[in-house]
């Protein structure tokens, strides 16, 4: 948290511009060490620096828009690519949705995809810090994407929200590279119980990993599989 407060001041942005991305392992070093010389402090060395490779990385997921975003290592490496999201964006907007709830938001990545389609977003997260990345990276868009701190469960829109539909990206607790067996509901945050009560209530889109058990969806859930994961009608579901 320190790192981030020494990184959202305009000493730390204006920095992180003007030390631009930063490729290669090897560079990070340097650029602590031209820093440090320069007298800034070590948690905003250690902030802008760590940014500038996480924006380098991220070109691959959100293109020229990394330049301008934040990021957390776990939140860049779960976030959706942007052109996925895009078309989770316009698979909204030809429903009519104007207004959607992002609940799980990460650094925002769904949500900014669905800004920019012209959607009203609020957008959630239960991590302060996530949340508080997610804000700064929505900020262009001003009030139609507003970022709240707090649970998917306590934010379920009601009719005060105006929100039409959800967007749910539940977090794994049991995640690591090469781990094939089956997810249950249990192992996502929120429960995918609860994710599925509250799509039997609203429409919901719920991007879910690829180890998750098939048989376990609900029977009158629309499934897609592979690259695009927003539910579409089965005869056009991918194996």
């Amino acid at each position: 948290m320190s790192e981030l407060r020494a990184l959202l001041t305009p000493e730390g942005l204006e920095l992180l511009d003007a030390v631009g991305p930063i490729d290669q392992v090897a560079d990070v070093a340097r650029a602590v060490s031209r820093l440090r010389a320069a007298g800034h402090s070590p948690d905003l060395v250690s902030a802008v620096v760590g940014q500038a490779h996480l924006r380098a990385k991220a070109v691959t997921k959100f293109g020229p828009f990394a330049s301008r975003m934040l990021f957390t290592r776990a939140g860049l490496e779960q976030s959706t690519r942007l052109g996925v999201a895009a078309r989770h964006a316009q698979r909204l907007r030809r429903s009519g949705i104007t207004r959607v709830a992002d609940l799980g938001c990460g650094i925002g990545g769904d949500a900014l995809a669905f800004a920019a389609a012209g959607l009203d977003v609020v957008a959630v997260d239960a991590d302060e810090v996530t949340s508080a990345i997610a804000a700064y990276n929505l900020a262009p868009f001003g009030d139609d994407a507003v970022v709240r701190h707090g649970t998917a469960q306590e934010n379920v829109p009601d009719a005060a929200d105006g929100a039409q539909a959800v967007w749910m990206d539940p977090a794994r607790r049991t995640q690591g590279h090469g781990d094939t067996r089956r997810v249950a509901s249990d192992d996502y945050s929120p429960p995918l119980d609860w994710a599925f009560s509250v799509a039997s209530r609203i429409p919901t889109g719920i991007k879910l990993g690829p180890g998750h058990d098939r048989g376990a969806l609900p029977d009158d859930a629309e499934t897609q599989w592979g690259r695009a994961s927003w539910p579409v009608k089965e005869s056009d579901a991918r194996p």
